[in-house]
């Protein structure tokens, strides 16, 4: 076996199958690699150790070359000797390991045989109370961080004061692009998102959320929702205008922001239906389109209207010009209009455009047709 300079020994109660448990998950919840943070690589007992043994290697920000190691031994009475020890052959870590990392093995631990308590909140739905915070401060940066995050809650620590209280990590799990872009100042957004979550309790005293931890996934994207999906794809527009303003709707959807989504949709859809008519009727029927007494375009709702009476023209074209089709691009006006005149932002929702994405894109797609082959 390898020679060891040990910086602290302990006993602790539990035999060595407990303490590899509890490394074991010391490992699964740890954050990503960080060159200030003591990394877990694992467990990495040689072989040649005795079934009572074993070994673990801790680094600095993930580098091998300042290394501390653990070494656990089952004893006779069924506690558990640790010894914390550095090896010649690498460069010793210092207080991070011998204090810091040290005092939060022993912590957890202790925590193994204190009393557990589930988190009184789904993680989803702090997930899903955090976006509204982001948004209501338009933090284009965390909205887009958490948008298709996963979030789970474990409890990390107990205290026996007052009744008892119980700590908590919340772990986020996002893409590894979108971790890229907040590695280097990922404990700033972990503190901005703690700050926001821990308001999340204030009806519960006892429960304290001690930690946020942001990690990569092992895949680019979550299942079935690409990162950078675009929320309406176009082959062709008739011009730059359309192009601008889809282009923007995909930059609002992309930061998550409901309430400027659902104007800019409103907006969309209504612009489709003047130039359709105009394309269509001209000056022959000015007014399905226009108002001339007022100088302006025809309110969306007259549109809308004037354009389920003309549905049969456009046949031709496409049989998918029908009521339900006119009734789709109603409730986009419907809520471009309550997300413009209301005063409660949480009125729309990212989540409710998700779950009619392919329904709206399918309507811009057919609208896009019919201008095309007028």
């Amino acid at each position: 076996m390898d020679r060891y300079e040990i910086v602290k020994e302990e006993i602790i109660p539990g035999s060595l199958e407990d303490f590899c448990a509890l490394m074991h998950e010391v490992y699964e919840l740890q954050p990503g690699m960080r060159e200030d943070s003591i990394f877990l690589q694992g467990e990495r007992t040689p072989s040649d150790y005795p079934r009572n043994m074993g070994r673990w290697e801790v680094t600095l920000g993930g580098t091998l070359q300042q290394r501390g190691f653990i070494i656990a031994r089952q004893l006779s009475n069924g506690t558990t000797k640790l010894q914390f020890a550095y090896s010649s052959k690498f460069r010793p870590i210092g207080k991070q390991f011998e204090i810091d990392f040290i005092d939060n093995i022993m912590r957890r631990n202790a925590f193994m045989n204190t009393k557990v308590k589930e988190f009184p909140l789904p993680p989803e739905e702090i997930l899903q109370s955090l976006r509204g915070f982001f948004s209501s401060e338009e933090a284009k940066d965390e909205i887009k961080l958490l948008r298709h995050a996963k979030a789970q809650i474990t409890q990390i620590n107990y205290d026996n004061w007052n009744g008892g209280t119980y700590y908590y990590c919340l772990h986020i799990q996002v893409s590894p692009s979108s971790y890229r872009h907040i590695a280097d100042d990922s404990q700033a957004y972990e503190y901005r998102i703690q700050e926001k979550a821990q308001a999340f309790l204030r009806p519960y005293p006892n429960y304290i959320l001690d930690q946020v931890c942001i990690t990569p996934s092992l895949s680019e994207a979550e299942p079935g929702i690409p990162l950078e999906e675009e929320f309406i794809k176009v082959a062709w527009t008739p011009d730059d205008f359309y192009k601008k303003l889809i282009d923007e709707i995909n930059q609002v959807y992309a930061f998550g922001l409901s309430l400027s989504l659902s104007v800019l949709i409103r907006k969309l859809f209504e612009n489709l239906i003047i130039d359709v008519l105009r394309r269509k009727y001209g000056t022959s029927e000015l007014e399905l389109y226009y108002n001339p007494s007022k100088r302006r375009f025809q309110d969306f709702s007259v549109l809308l209207k004037n354009f389920d009476s003309k549905l049969s023209d456009f046949h031709y074209i496409t049989s998918s010009l029908d009521k339900t089709f006119v009734r789709t691009l109603n409730s986009c006006r419907e809520t471009g209009n309550s997300a413009a005149h209301s005063i409660d932002t949480n009125l729309v929702t990212i989540e409710l455009f998700e779950k009619n994405k392919e329904e709206i894109d399918y309507a811009v797609q057919l609208l896009l047709r019919v201008l095309q082959n007028i």
